[in-house]
């Protein structure tokens, strides 16, 4: 063109992967990994210290974006025979309006030292948390730095589906703390609302060795119904009855169970498979958990700690506004010969 000629060059580019240095610190030994950008880390062994459970890392193990340091936490073995649960829906810290919290960074401190105050005055050995967010101030401050001035020796928080995020806290030796999902849950039908599908709600099970005994524990927050959305016409509130038949099916050889959360029951009957089973009911329909619903009364008595082959005393409902629901808390026994 014009006595002119032109040369194009294109760019190539060759992408390289970027590794980190990963150390993860047992005892006093260090197991340095090279881990490539965004994926987990894996300690390259298994922690163990004689006469000591292993109860996780200093901090949640996240995709590698720079160089980090884990450091395996242990702590005893030795559990009583009497202990106290608790069982809260936390409401997203959103008072259980939105699946994420509503609290802002100006409102960070006030708002932490009422949420602790409150856990701290459940006096709660074992404490579940369901819709649970695991950012107390979104994208700024942790929910486990918030809640607790001194960390739980156990954390643990399930994956968030909507508003469905099973936490669990403990300062006695939960094992084997593992998720589940529920068989029953397939197929199943439910409200037409984003925030009601059947494959949101999971449960958390763990164990704890008393003595020579093993006592199972179930943490859950069962489906929830809506009898308005009948088109076409399904009985909704047969998913979390069926939920609740599965779990006492898993457990039917179980001498020690506990199992709590908030189980979306608002009939009576509902916790009847329950009785049946022989578990003793905190709140059999008593007590009003959801005090943010507009109807109040049996309907709303959703939260409860139940429990086979064990004494359950002092139960009780402790009221606040942080949230929709009030944590119900029990004290747990078990007797020996």
């Amino acid at each position: 063109m014009n006595g002119k000629s032109f040369v194009v060059y294109t760019a190539k580019y060759t992408y390289t992967t970027r590794y980190y240095d990963v150390t993860f610190v047992v005892e006093d030994t260090e197991y340095k990994v090279q881990t490539a950008g965004k994926t987990l880390p894996e300690c390259p062994v298994t922690p163990e210290k004689d006469g000591m459970l292993f109860v996780g890392w200093d901090n949640e193990i996240v995709a590698a974006t720079s160089d980090a340091v884990y450091t395996a936490r242990f702590m005893s073995t030795d559990c009583p025979t009497t202990f106290t649960v608790a069982s809260w829906n936390i409401g997203h810290f959103a008072n259980g309006n939105a699946p994420s919290s509503k609290i802002t960074a100006s409102e960070y401190e006030t708002k932490s030292n009422e949420y602790r105050t409150y856990i701290e005055g459940l006096d709660a050995d074992i404490l579940c948390l369901n819709e649970y967010s695991r950012e107390f101030v979104t994208g700024k401050y942790q929910a486990r730095d918030a809640l607790f001035a001194t960390t739980p020796q156990i954390c643990y928080a399930g994956p968030q589906r909507n508003f469905s995020c099973n936490a669990v806290f403990s300062n006695l030796p939960l094992r084997n703390i593992t998720l589940h999902e529920y068989e029953c849950n397939k197929g199943a039908h439910m409200a037409k609302t984003s925030s009601s599908k059947p494959e949101y709600y999971y449960y958390v099970t763990a164990e704890l060795v008393v003595g020579t005994e093993t006592v199972h524990f179930v943490f859950t927050h069962l489906a929830f119904n809506d009898d308005s959305y009948d088109d076409p016409p399904y009985n909704f509130d047969e998913v979390a009855e069926n939920q609740i038949l599965e779990l006492i099916d898993l457990y039917k050889d179980a001498e020690h169970v506990v199992m709590m959360g908030d189980w979306n029951a608002y009939y009576k009957n509902m916790f009847d498979p329950l009785a049946d089973a022989g578990y003793t009911l905190g709140n059999y329909g008593e007590i009003n958990t959801c005090t943010g619903s507009k109807t109040g009364g049996l309907d709303w008595a959703v939260d409860d700690i139940v429990v086979k082959g064990l004494t359950m005393t002092g139960f009780r409902a402790v009221n606040t506004s942080l949230s929709d629901h009030i944590a119900v808390v029990a004290t747990i026994s078990l007797v020996t010969p």
